[in-house]
């Protein structure tokens, strides 16, 4: 009788049993670490779970070294790169951390206070000369609207009757216009003083020049924008109109003429009358220019009518 066959199925079933012994040994090992070990999660307590869940994002952001998240889209600051450079160029934006130091989901370690934000950054104050030049490169522009709105309840009766249709009409009559130098004389708190020279070149092929031109602001608040005034209002505003004193007489060689013309610039071109003075009124010469032929002029600044302007220099004579 031949005993291999059941010495080799012997011999099976003993391998079988040994290996069956093994994962019954594996398997309780594993079920007593998991539950039962010191270091298992489930034998911790709430606290020193949490701690535990900080010291495994710490040690990855370690060992990751690049801090980077792992969401696309999302670039952190690299606190351990010390070549200064960005994986992204157009990212300059600041890091959360200033020291570069790591930061946890449960809120980290504080001393308890409550959280505060930055206290918001005041809007700086425009500056009043910028607003006069903006002011007529929106009129090159034709957007009306938002030049009508910088204007003054007083200055829009004065100059346009309280008429948009009027302002709207006039200024489309100008084709152009040519922005000078400007210089802002005075800026109190809430009122400033600007001049400036300027160009006109109107559709008709005319042109008219304004040289120094004076321009009274008052700041508005409510929407941080300096507002074209006609005057200056309150005892403390800066009186750019009587900084001067009457300095010459206007005079004539006709007396049939008693009354002269006042002229936005110096020469007789077109239509830039801007006012008339009285022979023999009392006036002060700001300053001189010549026209194309090279006859000299003043400009001149009435006090008792406000009125600012050119005129000959054979219709003035100085003291």
């Amino acid at each position: 009788m031949d005993l291999r066959p059941k010495l080799l199925l012997t011999l099976l079933q003993a391998a079988f049993f040994l290996l069956l012994l093994t994962l019954i040994g594996v398997g309780c090992f594993l079920f007593y670490s998991f539950f039962f070990a010191e270091d298992s999660p489930f034998n911790r307590s709430p606290r020193d779970r949490v701690q535990g869940a900080r010291d495994s994002l710490e040690s990855k952001n370690i060992i990751n070294g690049s801090g980077r998240s792992e969401s696309r889209g999302t670039v952190a600051p690299n606190p351990s790169s010390n070549s200064g450079a960005s994986d992204d160029p157009q990212d300059d934006s600041e890091p959360d951390n200033e020291f570069g130091e790591l930061t946890f989901p449960f809120g980290g370690e504080t001393d308890g206070s409550p959280e505060t934000e930055n206290p918001q950054l005041a809007v700086p104050k425009p500056s009043s000369s910028q607003a006069v030049r903006d002011y007529y490169l929106m009129l090159n522009r034709r957007e009306y609207s938002k030049t009508w709105g910088l204007l003054s309840p007083g200055f829009k009766r004065k100059h346009s009757k309280n008429s948009f249709y009027e302002y709207k009409t006039w200024w489309n009559k100008v084709d152009r216009i040519v922005i000078g130098q400007r210089k802002q004389v005075s800026q109190g708190e809430n009122q400033a003083v600007v001049e400036i020279s300027l160009t006109y070149h109107l559709k008709d092929g005319r042109t008219r020049e304004d040289y120094n031109k004076i321009f009274y602001l008052v700041f508005k608040e409510n929407t941080n924008s300096w507002i074209l005034d006609d005057l200056l209002k309150g005892s403390s505003a800066p009186n750019y109109r009587s900084q001067g004193e009457a300095n010459a007489t206007i005079v004539t060689t006709d007396p049939t003429e008693p009354i002269k013309n006042v002229r936005s610039s110096p020469n007789t071109d077109g239509d830039n009358i801007v006012g008339k003075i009285r022979i023999g009124s009392r006036v002060e010469v700001l300053r001189e220019g010549r026209d194309r032929t090279n006859d000299l002029w003043y400009k001149i600044y009435d006090p008792s009518s406000g009125t600012r302007g050119w005129i000959a220099e054979q219709f003035v004579e100085r003291d």
